[in-house]
């Protein structure tokens, strides 16, 4: 595993009051308390101290006072469910003000609205099981051409689809798989859905660029990644100019996207826990043949190159520590 990091100055406080350790998440007891697993304690002490319940408990860094940590986990705040979902206000969540200012919010939704906060608040992915993205080069699997140039399962538009090779159907009308459907789009629309969808998880793991249309609406992540570099932002005004808009993107101004793209999307997926890197290492596992048989014909600087082992340090779960930990000076 290599050699861990020193631990933090007593002088820092906790990340967060507790964090879940690999006793409570794979359901086991004994050994996951007992080894050395960095990723499920930000705080870096290493696992020092006890696993109690399958709760980290670090001697030096570990608080359950709200007063002494920089951040008190609360899993579910429930108004940002009913408020905007039943569409009893306009805004995503209603709370007391003085719980808003004093919170940072973790939203599948970035309506900017005054209730979300651009720096204080941030929009994380929604979780896909790998099974869902299961052709994407993140697990292994060789990339396959790209043939369809815009993708999106809704409403059917079959005269897009023979002018311009644009797929924009139910599962009725494109049966085909739809990891494999991604896999083969340039572009995948992302649209807010009912209130919000998770258009932009599915288009990102494949390797899709995202086609945004979502009017004062931050995308996952948008206050931390630069998405001009992997996207393109559409008005809603402007949807029915998509097919000249896309037929103007040349094939250089892509393939850059691509590579900016490759460069992230490893953090729009959740891999920490041992269930899910065990499923993680079978998968590799069964791709293994594929790898050895078509990566020696992948163009040479291919943007999507099939993954022998998955970046489980920088997934979605350690993307959001990093945030986290970068805002503890901003709750002094």
């Amino acid at each position: 595993m290599g050699e861990a990091p020193p631990p933090l100055p007593r002088t820092e406080k906790t990340l967060l009051a507790s964090l879940c350790c690999g006793c409570a998440l794979g359901s086991t007891s004994g050994r996951w308390c007992e080894q050395t697993i960095l990723s499920y304690c930000p705080n870096q002490c290493n696992l020092r101290g006890t696993c109690i319940e399958g709760w980290c408990k670090c001697d030096k860094d570990w608080t359950f006072d709200p007063e002494e940590a920089d951040f008190f986990f609360a899993p579910v705040y429930l108004t940002c469910y009913l408020w905007p979902v039943h569409g009893w206000t306009d805004g995503p969540c209603y709370m007391p003000t003085s719980i808003y200012q004093n919170a940072s919010f973790l939203l599948h939704w970035g309506r900017m609205d005054p209730e979300h906060t651009s720096g204080k608040d941030l929009v994380i992915p929604a979780f896909k099981h790998y099974h869902h993205f299961h052709t994407s080069n993140l697990l292994g699997v060789p990339p396959v051409n790209r043939d369809i140039l815009l993708s999106f399962k809704l409403a059917q538009e079959d005269g897009w689809r023979k002018k311009y090779n644009i797929v924009i159907g139910s599962r009725d009308n494109y049966p085909a798989d739809y990891s494999m459907m991604l896999s083969r789009s340039v572009f995948c629309l992302v649209v807010p859905g009912d209130g919000y969808a998770t258009r932009a998880e599915d288009a990102i793991l494949h390797g899709c660029l995202p086609l945004v249309i979502m009017d004062n609406v931050h995308a996952v992540y948008e206050t931390i990644l630069d998405w001009s570099k992997f996207s393109i932002r559409v008005p809603q005004a402007r949807m029915a100019e998509l097919p000249q808009i896309l037929q103007a993107v040349n094939q250089t101004t892509i393939l850059q996207m691509q590579r900016e793209l490759a460069k992230v999307q490893h953090r729009f997926a959740y891999t920490t826990g041992p269930l899910q890197r065990h499923g993680l290492r079978l998968r590799y596992r069964d791709t293994q043949h594929i790898r050895d048989s078509e990566l020696p014909h992948l163009p040479k600087g291919h943007p999507f190159v099939p993954l022998s082992r998955f970046p489980l340090r920088n997934d979605a779960f350690h993307t959001i520590m990093q945030w986290l930990y970068g805002r503890i000076k901003e709750t002094r």
